[in-house]
């Protein structure tokens, strides 16, 4: 009761106002709706002939078109039933309550009408909907069925910038909705609904992508740059696109009407489908060359760079001016483009020239150096750091292997440590393969950690990565966040390649190694792959059993498998690899099987060089077994001598044939002593076994000493101490006539050295030295002799707890002969 009593008392203290007050405080009504001008209220008579709203039908009130004070306000449903003219009238209230409800949707419905009618009524859209309308409508669509609906409908009126729209709106969507996933994980009717809105946008797919095809002449450079793109993108490129594509790009007339940003994202899609465009290179090539690099963003520098090093297309103008001016600019380079410039360069030499590259090198070494260049050096991809890292160590000769080596090293391998932790295996691959032999020690176990995880499918977090290590971390997972794990399964087929470069990289974990032999042997890997990962764990010195005993049976089904009926189907490399990687294995396996040699035998006609003389040098750890295998290499070397061997593999094949005690073929023996004396092509180590295998099969004469002499005599000339005790067994051959200075000279060698090259050797070395010096002293000065065996007694007492019986007994008789110049 109290409650009611102050309501009343309240509405009598505040009267409601007369109709005409209401119209007094109101400002002037503005009716608006589409299609319809905009007509003040205050116009009075002039509303009912200039308004046509099939909603709005009445007159303004005299007591609203009376008042003009107040700014106009804009009608609508809510402030129309307190409209004078609304309240008035009793026969329009149901109405006005009904647009009142339904007034916060009628823009929606309204625009979902139109396009509905514009889709679905031929007369309608025969009547309405123009070219414009057309683009508006599938630029504004929000939906990738949307645009398929729309294309489908309008087919026949679809001109270059309407297939260019829907093309780029239907890559947007794939790319955002991900359909194949969410197809992989759906079921039942939300599966069906699916599959039908994929078929659709793929009939839609197919009407554009012919639409280009048989319409690339009338494209404008925007129109056709955008759908190809998209066309690229969504993988639907065909050889009828894309031959229509180079021609309408590569006419003089469209290229000089074309934006550097178009011209760069053309000839990128055509890289990133290494369809090769020689036609359309060269024209882009010359207008670039014509405008001036200049022209170009450095982001668009990188990209035209690196797409002609994909292709492979030489353009010695265009990529001399773009190091050029990227070396000037370098400056402005974010990290992204100069890792893609140094990958481009420095895996295409052919393509960009050496001085270009090494001036821009120069030049970004002393921006990596600045004191500002963390923020660059930590926004690094894996593959820009990859190549950064292989160029350098490659180009200029940057010591980035040894820990707090010099300031770049340091650099590098403190982003690598940041980014190892949510690499994936390919990533893993490219940092390995550019540090090659001993990486930084710090690297080296970042990495084995990194394996380690990846073989015991552990996750990890990337919010402490930098951006561009995330992205390229979390790819698979299609997700960008800062907090994101990703999957750390190791691909089987990674296996044998990380074991590879791992082993290369001079990683001796134990641990790991068994555990990547452990997977191997449970994976199914082919012959190939199976023979990497045998070799790599023997390597590291940690064979195993398993996967010894893997290769075998792989082995021995294949040639089980080989008749005459059914020739064998594996590739000849694959199973040279695989007997090859027998060959080498401990004895626990003992005799190898027999089909591994038949099959080593059949396919030596089908193997390259390198694989003919890998099986030859394999051969020396089984002499008895390889017997048949051993001539059919002196055979098939011969044969291949007469298109010039490599000196390379003249070296490793007479080295071969000398360790198993043969002086067979002569041929091959010759050559590698042709090879030798001319030096051209052989490392100090090749020359070494040549030297040595020529002179031990007595092929010997007074020009190899001479060269030897020579070469020795150089000062560039520098040898590793497996090396100079080899040159020192094949001096021992010679004739005291032939060369007396050659043993001086290589006395001298070995000890001028810093260290001397003795404190390398041995057992084996120091009798052989030993062996050569007491036998063969003629013309070598005996003080000089005395420091030589007195180096050689050092560092015997240092090995003799390694030596075997055998190297003992001739490491003792060596040393028991002392010359009779000597003290």
């Amino acid at each position: 009761m109290a409650s009611s009593t102050h309501l009343t008392a309240a509405v009598a203290a505040n009267p409601s106002p007369s109709p005409a007050t209401v119209a007094s405080r109101r400002p002037p009504l503005r009716l608006v709706a589409s299609g319809t001008r905009r007509l003040d209220v205050a116009h009075g008579p002039k509303l009912a002939s200039l308004t046509s709203l099939a909603d709005c039908r009445r007159r303004a009130s005299p007591a609203a078109a009376a008042v003009s004070d107040g700014p106009p306000t804009t009608f609508s449903f809510e402030n129309a039933q307190h409209h004078p003219t609304a309240v008035g009238n009793a026969g329009r209230r149901d109405e006005v309550e009904r647009n009142e409800a339904t007034g916060k949707q009628l823009s929606k419905r309204k625009k979902e009408k139109n396009v509905a009618t514009e889709v679905d009524n031929p007369a309608h859209r025969q009547r309405t909907v123009g070219a414009s309308r057309l683009w508006a409508l599938i630029r504004e669509a929000r939906s990738s069925r949307r645009v398929a609906v729309l294309v489908t409908k309008h087919s026949h009126r679809l001109k270059a910038r309407h297939v260019a729209a829907a093309l780029h709106r239907i890559q947007h969507h794939h790319q955002h909705n991900h359909h194949h996933q969410r197809l992989r994980h759906a079921s039942g009717s939300s599966r069906e609904g699916l599959e039908a809105e994929m078929n659709v946008e793929e009939a839609a797919i197919g009407v554009l992508v012919r639409h280009l095809s048989e319409n690339a002449a009338e494209y404008g450079s925007r129109a056709l740059t955008q759908a190809f793109v998209s066309v690229v993108r969504l993988g639907k490129s065909e050889g009828r696109v894309l031959c229509a594509v180079e021609g309408r790009a590569s006419e003089a007339s469209f290229l000089s009407v074309t934006s550097c940003h178009d011209i760069t994202a053309l000839v990128t899609a055509f890289a990133t489908l290494r369809h090769p465009v020689p036609r359309l290179l060269d024209a882009v090539g010359e207008e670039l060359v014509t405008r001036g690099v200049g022209t170009l963003t450095v982001a668009d520098l990188a990209a035209v760079g690196r797409a002609y090093a994909l292709l492979r297309h030489p353009a010695p103008r265009l990529t001399a001016a773009l190091l050029e001016r990227a070396a000037k600019e370098v400056s402005e380079m974010g990290a992204r483009e100069v890792g893609m410039l140094v990958k481009a360069a420095s895996r295409s030499p052919e393509i960009f020239g050496e001085a270009e590259f090494s001036r821009f090198l120069a030049a970004v070494e002393l921006r990596l150096l600045l004191p500002d260049a963390d923020g660059i050096v930590g926004s690094l991809s894996p593959g820009g750091l990859a190549a950064l890292v292989a160029a350098f160590r490659q180009h200029r000769a940057t010591n980035c292997k040894a820990e707090g080596g010099d300031a770049l090293g340091r650099l590098f391998a403190t982003r690598c440590v940041a980014l190892v932790p949510s690499l994936g295996a390919s990533a893993l691959n490219a940092l390995l393969a550019a540090y090659g032999p001993y990486p930084p020690p710090a690297v080296l176990s970042a990495l084995e950690k990194r394996v380690g995880e990846l073989l015991k499918g552990e996750t990890v977090n990337c919010s402490s990565i930098g951006s561009s290590g995330k992205n390229r971390a979390t790819h698979n997972n299609h997700s960008a966040g800062p907090t994101t794990t990703i999957d750390g399964a190791l691909p089987t087929s990674a296996l044998p390649g990380l074991a590879h470069l791992l082993a290369a990289s001079g990683s001796a974990s134990t641990t790991l190694f068994t555990a990547l032999a452990r997977s191997g042997a449970a994976a199914p890997l082919s012959l190939g792959e199976t023979a990497l990962l045998a070799r790599s764990c023997s390597a590291a010195g940690c064979e195993s059993d398993e996967i010894t005993k893997k290769l075998a049976t792989q082995i021995v089904d294949a040639g089980n498998a080989t008749t005459t009926s059914a020739p064998r189907s594996l590739p000849a490399s694959d199973i040279a690899f695989a007997v090859e990687a027998l060959l080498l294995s401990s004895s626990s396996l003992g005799e190898l099987p027999a089909q591994a040699y038949d099959l080593a035998v059949d396919c030596l006609r089908d193997v390259s060089d390198e694989h003919l003389v890998m099986l030859a040098v394999a051969c020396v750890r089984r002499p008895q077994e390889a017997t048949s295998l051993i001539e059919a290499t002196k055979t098939e070397a011969t044969l291949r001598l007469q298109h010039e061997l490599h000196p390379r593999h003249l070296a490793d094949l007479s080295w071969a044939y000398a360790r198993l005690g043969h002086r067979t073929p002569p041929a091959v023996f010759i050559a590698a002593r042709r090879a030798v004396i001319r030096g051209e092509g052989l490392s100090e180590k090749e020359i070494a076994r040549a030297a040595w295998s020529v002179s031990t099969a007595g092929y010997s004469s007074l020009s190899l000493f001479r060269a030897l002499r020579e070469r020795l005599t150089n000062p560039t000339t520098l040898i590793t101490p497996l090396d100079s005790a080899m040159l020192v067994r094949a001096a021992s051959f010679q004739r005291p006539e032939d060369d007396e200075q050659l043993l001086t000279r290589l006395a001298e060698t070995l000890l001028s050295a810093e260290p001397p090259l003795t404190e390398g050797y041995g057992p084996r070395e120091v009798a052989d030295v030993s062996s050569t010096y007491s036998t063969s002293s003629v013309g070598v000065p005996p003080e000089l002799l005395d420091r030589l065996f007195t180096a050689l007694l050092r560092r015997a007492t240092i090995v003799v707890d390694d030596c075997e019986a055998r190297e003992l007994v001739d490491l003792c008789g060596a040393l028991s002969v002392r010359p009779p110049a000597t003290t």
